[in-house]
């Protein structure tokens, strides 16, 4: 039906307009639009992350309405990603991500309460999924044996950085040493698990 990568530090949202054939929803098509907002760079979340984060909600509201001028029935949203899971900060910064995050997923789901019920909005629990994702007990099921490592590994010298790639990308669990990236695998996933998702909530 749809596979789609997520975007990690923000929202991905999924229109999908369709009709009914017995007791399933056929996509006649498909809208996505992928909202990103990366929180890192967002240094006013840092001052004010309430004000700001009621800026992010504001424009998932337009985008939206702009999805449901398309004629769209259905509106999937992903819980905005825990950017604490950027895996090289201090304890400290880490903490004031995750606030941050806290805060803009409670907008989101004000704003959404709030929405014109003529469009039925899903609400998809990205970040529970990654996290059980990552048990090492079930990432072993889909061929993941290192659940806390990244493929790459940085070395940073005088004048320049190398990046070396592990042997084997399919191993790993994480990609990027830096940011919360996740491998192909992880993101088949968590694909088949929308797929699920949707498919429960449109019967």
């Amino acid at each position: 039906m749809v596979a789609t990568q997520m975007a990690q530090f923000g929202w991905s949202i999924l229109g999908l307009t369709g009709f009914n054939c017995t007791t399933t929803v056929v996509p006649a098509a498909v809208l996505l639009i992928r909202l990103q907002i990366y929180g890192p760079k967002a240094l006013k979340d840092f001052d004010d992350p309430k004000a700001n984060s009621e800026i992010v909600v504001s424009k998932l509201s337009e985008t939206r309405s702009l999805i449901a001028s398309y004629g769209a029935k259905h509106i999937l949203i992903n819980m905005f990603f825990d950017i604490s899971y950027s895996r090289t900060l201090s304890k400290k910064a880490q903490l004031a991500l995750k606030a941050i995050s806290i805060v803009r997923n409670t907008a989101l789901v004000t704003t959404i309460d709030n929405w014109n019920k003529q469009v039925k909005v899903l609400l998809f629990p990205l970040g529970e999924a990654l996290t059980d994702l990552q048990k090492p007990e079930k990432a072993a099921q889909f061929g993941i044996t290192d659940v806390t490592n990244s493929c790459i590994t940085r070395l940073l010298g005088n004048t320049s950085t190398v990046n070396i790639v592990c042997e084997d990308p399919t191993k790993f669990f994480f990609w990027d040493p830096y940011h919360p990236s996740l491998s192909t695998k992880v993101y088949e996933q968590v694909a088949f698990l929308i797929y699920d998702f949707i498919a429960s909530h449109l019967q």
